[in-house]
C-alpha cells in the first residue's frame, strides 16, 4: 500500500487513481529515492517533471547543496527518502523574484472581504487604500492629476492569500509576464494576469493575487493545501513555486495569528442577520412586540430612540422563552492558528439551543440587525456580549476610525470614550449568556453590577454597521 500526495488516504500500489479525493495517480515506487517538493510523491532521481503532479524539477542532492544558498526541503532522512531539494524550474538569467510572500492559512471569514477602491486611468495606481481617507484626485505613483469621475473603482482582496509579488525583467527586453496561482487539491480556480514589464523594471503586485476559494471545499475540520505560483516571460515559464498553506475550517475565527496581526474585525462575517433561522426569530417576536408597544412592527429607527429598547427586548424574549437558549462552553477546536477558535454560526446556536458568550453575542447582533438596529459587540478579559446603538447615526463617530491596529476598521479599544456613549444611553450593553436565568432588565443591569464594564476588562467595542460597507459580508454558507 501507499499514500495519495494529495489527499493521504491509502491506495494500492497499482492504482490509477485515489478512491478518496479521484487524483490521477502516476503509476511509480513508493519507496522513491527522492520526494517532489510540491506534492510529497516518491520519485525516482532521473525525472524531469513529478509523474503525480507534473511539477518541472531536478534533483539536487546534499553534496551538490554544500557552499550554495539552496534551502533543503527534507531537513532529516523520512524512511527511504534521502534528505534532498526538488528546485523549482527558474531562469535567473531572465527574471529575479526580488519579493514573494504568502499566507500559511486561510480562514473562510477573511474570504469575502474587499476594499472598494479608486484606481488611476493612467498607471492603474490605487487612489485610495484606505476607505476613512479622503480622496486627492493625485496619484502618487505616476504624479497626475486624477478627476474621480475618470476613476474606475475596482476591488482589491484585504486577505490576499499573496500580498506581495515583486519581479525584475533580466531579460534585456520588454516582456509579457504572464502570472498564475492556485490552490491545490482543487481548492480554487487559477487566478491569471499579464503584465508588460519594460528591461531592468520590476512589477510589484500588491493584494491582488487571491484565487477564488471553493466554498463548498471547506469543511469543519482543518486540512491542508499547496499553493502553486508559476511565471512566465513571452510564454516560457522563468519561475514556478510551491508553499503549503493550512485550510482552517469554516467556522473558525483568528484573532490574533503567530505575527500579532489582528483580525478582529473578521467577526462581523459571523453575524448573518439574512439567515432564515434568523428571520424565524424576528417572525416569532412580534408577538412579544405587540404586547411590549400596541404594534407588532420592527422599524429600527423610523419611530424614535424610545421605540428602540422594546424591538430589541421583544427578540431577548423570543430567544429565551421560545427558543428555550442556554449557555454551553466552547466548541473543540483542532489545529488552531495563534489565537483562535471554533464559532458556531447563529444558525448552528439556534439548532442546538445553546452556544457560549461570542456565539451568542453574534446570534444577538445578526437578530439585531435583522430589524434594522445597529449592533455592536463587547470584547473584554475572556468573555464578549452584545450592544446596540439607540440612535441611528452614533456609529459614525470619529472615535471609531482611530485604532492602531485597524485604521478605518469600526473597533475602539478607548474606554473613556464607550463609557461616554453608554452613560449618555446612546449605547446599550446586556449580557446574553445568562439567558436561561435572566430576563432582559436582569440582562442589561448585570453588565453594570458585576464590573463587565470596568477599565480594567475592557478590550474592545466592535462596531458592526460601517463594515458591511467595506466588504465584511456574512460567511457564504
Amino acid at each position: 500500500m501507499s499514500k495519495c500526495p494529495f489527499c493521504g488516504s491509502r491506495i494500492g500500489i497499482e492504482s490509477g487513481k485515489c478512491s478518496k479525493c479521484g487524483a490521477s495517480l502516476s503509476k511509480g515506487s513508493p519507496g522513491g529515492a527522492y520526494q517532489c517538493s510540491r506534492c510529497g510523491g516518491a520519485l525516482e532521481g532521473t525525472e524531469n517533471n513529478c509523474p503525480f503532479c507534473g511539477f518541472p524539477c531536478s534533483v539536487v542532492g546534499p553534496k551538490e547543496q554544500e557552499g550554495t544558498s539552496i534551502p533543503s526541503i527534507l531537513p532529516e532522512k523520512t524512511g527511504t527518502l534521502q534528505k534532498v531539494t526538488i528546485t523549482p524550474d527558474i531562469s535567473s538569467d531572465d527574471a529575479e523574484i526580488v519579493n514573494w510572500k504568502w499566507r500559511h492559512f486561510v480562514f473562510t471569514a477573511a474570504l469575502n472581504t474587499c476594499w472598494k477602491v479608486h484606481v488611476c486611468p493612467r498607471c492603474g495606481n490605487d487612489l485610495e487604500r484606505d476607505p476613512n481617507k479622503p480622496l486627492t484626485g493625485f496619484c502618487e505613483k505616476c504624479g497626475t492629476n486624477v478627476k474621480l469621475a475618470e476613476a474606475s473603482i475596482v476591488e482589491r482582496p484585504m486577505f490576499p492569500i499573496v500580498p506581495i509579488l515583486t519581479v525584475r525583467n533580466k531579460s534585456g527586453k520588454k516582456v509579457n509576464m504572464h502570472v498564475e496561482a492556485y490552490v491545490e487539491p482543487d481548492l480554487t480556480d487559477r487566478w491569471k494576469r499579464t503584465y508588460d514589464i519594460e528591461s531592468g523594471k520590476e512589477a510589484n503586485i500588491y493584494d491582488e493575487i487571491d484565487p477564488k476559494f471553493r466554498a463548498e471545499k471547506f469543511r469543519n475540520m482543518p486540512s491542508r493545501g499547496n499553493l502553486h505560483l508559476d511565471i512566465m516571460f513571452d510564454n516560457r515559464v522563468v519561475f514556478n513555486d510551491t508553499r503549503g498553506i493550512k485550510i482552517l475550517p469554516y467556522n473558525q475565527m483568528v484573532w490574533v495569528d503567530e505575527s500579532g496581526q489582528h483580525y478582529y474585525p473578521y467577526l462581523r462575517c459571523f453575524v448573518t442577520p439574512n439567515d432564515p433561522a434568523v428571520a424565524e426569530v424576528v417572525s416569532k417576536a412580534k408577538l412579544y412586540l405587540q404586547e411590549l408597544t400596541g404594534r407588532a412592527d420592527f422599524v429600527g429607527y423610523q419611530l424614535g430612540q424610545r421605540n428602540v429598547m422594546p424591538q430589541v427586548q421583544a427578540l431577548y424574549r423570543t430567544l429565551k422563552e421560545d427558543f428555550h437558549l442556554s449557555y454551553k462552553n466552547m466548541p473543540p477546536s483542532f489545529d488552531t492558528v495563534g489565537e483562535s477558535q471554533t464559532i458556531l454560526l447563529p444558525r448552528e446556536v439556534l439548532s442546538e439551543k445553546a452556544g457560549n458568550c461570542i456565539e451568542l453575542a453574534t446570534l444577538f447582533c445578526s437578530c439585531v440587525e435583522r430589524v434594522g438596529v445597529d449592533p455592536v459587540i463587547f470584547i473584554i478579559e475572556g468573555h464578549a456580549f452584545p450592544g446596540f446603538f439607540t440612535q441611528e447615526e452614533v456609529w459614525r463617530d470619529p472615535m471609531w476610525y482611530g485604532h492602531r491596529d485597524f485604521p478605518a476598521m469600526a473597533l475602539s479599544d478607548s474606554f473613556v470614550q464607550i463609557y461616554e456613549l453608554i452613560k449618555s444611553e446612546l449605547l446599550v450593553a446586556f449580557e446574553a449568556a445568562g439567558i436561561s436565568g435572566m430576563s432582559f432588565e436582569e440582562a442589561f443591569k448585570d453588565v453594570h453590577d458585576h464590573g463587565k464594564l470596568e477599565a480594567k476588562f475592557f478590550r474592545y467595542a466592535i462596531n458592526l454597521r460601517p463594515l458591511r460597507e467595506w466588504g465584511f459580508t456574512p460567511l457564504a454558507l
